[in-house]
Order: structure tokens, then sequence, then C-alpha cells
């Protein structure tokens, strides 16, 4: 669920940015047939590949392709107001890593980025979707877990954070359920999100899960 509430309007440059949205089925949640993603060609060179997905107000995906130019980020978001925002901070940033893209990260990951391509994915403070009836939202399941793996390079990381405890022990169950990560401590060179500096303000504890493709 979106709550950033201000009006966004795109500014042309920055549409450059911003990646055609596939075509989709099934309520969006299947993407029809395409070649997948060729990101030497989408950023001019074969530099490291990281995906956050659900970037939210950019934050973390600014700061981190400012610091680490040589790294090529893709952001994937399902709300197009916020594509619209980070693209534009993109651009009175002045940095050129970084990708976005308006679709479904469960479906993108699994039918376009191709198979071990990816150094590390991302995914900090998602919905939570706390009323049971609203779980099979939640972006965390066996078929995400199977595209990110699937995605992720041999070794390569899954970073997944969350300030919901309930949510953070639903993954975990998912997480042993699924197998193929094991446990690590290699977080990377981690910027803080707008909502994880939010809740540390108010006293949340922050739960965090890094993972290797094994």
């Amino acid at each position: 669920m979106n709550r950033y509430k201000k009006k966004v309007v795109l500014r042309e440059e920055a549409g450059r940015f911003i990646l055609p949205r596939p075509e989709t089925t099934n309520h969006g949640n299947t993407l029809l047939p395409a070649d997948p993603v060729d990101f030497a060609a989408l950023f001019g060179n074969a530099n490291p590949i990281e995906i956050e997905v659900g970037f939210g107000t950019g934050r973390f995906i600014i700061e981190y392709a400012s610091k680490y130019p040589a790294l090529n980020l893709l952001g994937i978001e399902i709300t197009r107001k916020m594509v619209d925002h980070v693209a534009n901070k993109i651009l009175k940033a002045g940095i050129a890593n970084v990708r976005l893209i308006h679709t479904d990260g469960r479906a993108y990951l699994r039918e376009r980025v191709p198979g071990s391509s990816v150094e590390r994915v991302h995914v900090y403070f998602p919905d939570p979707w706390v009323k049971k009836r609203h779980y099979k939202r939640r972006i965390i399941n066996q078929d995400f877990l199977g595209a990110v793996h699937r995605a992720l390079k041999p070794g390569g990381r899954f970073n997944f954070f969350t300030d919901h405890r309930d949510y953070f022990d639903y993954f975990t169950e998912h997480k042993q359920a699924f197998g193929k990560f094991a446990d690590d401590d290699a977080i990377g060179d981690y910027t803080p999100t707008s909502y994880e500096m939010k809740w540390v303000k108010m006293g949340r504890t922050i739960y965090r899960s890094i993972m290797r493709k094994t």
C-alpha cells in the first residue's frame, strides 16, 4: 500500500531512466513472452547488476548508486507515482547507473531477468499486509524466492529487512521451506531507507536477513 501523498509530475528529461512497462496478462502477475533484458545494452557497459524490488521513495537506490558508480542498479516498483518520483530524483542527483521499471517484481525477476546475472537483490520494508486474508498479497512466497534464486549468480546475495516481527517469522518459514539459500552476514554497504530511519527513530526493532545463493 502506497502512502506517498504528494502529487508527482515526471520531468521530461527524467523519462530516460524508466524502462517501458512490460505487457501483462493474469491481472499483471504474468508477463507476455519477450526476450530477457540485456543489461549490457541497457546500461551501455558490463558492470555488475544489483536489483531493488520495491524502492519506495528511492533513498537507498539513489545513495547506493551514487556511492558505487561502477555498479548498475535496476529498481522495480509496482506504484507508478513512485517510479516517476524517483526518476525525477535520479535526474536531480546527476547519476547515470540507475534504471527503473513499473511492473510486478516477482514476474519481472522470473520472466525477464536472465538467470545467474545479478550480484544482489534488495527487498527493504515491503508492505506486511497484516490481515491473514491479505497474506496472498505479500511479496514473499515460494515463487518469489525461486525467482530471486534464479536471477542471482552463484554466491549472490539476497537482503530482506522488515520492522514487522510476524512478517519476519513468515519470511523465515518460507526461506527454510525453500531451502536453497545459506544464511550470510555480508550485508554490503547499506544505506538506510526512509522507512528504516522513521522506524528506528520510533524505537522499533529492525529484523534483517542476508542470504547467499547455494
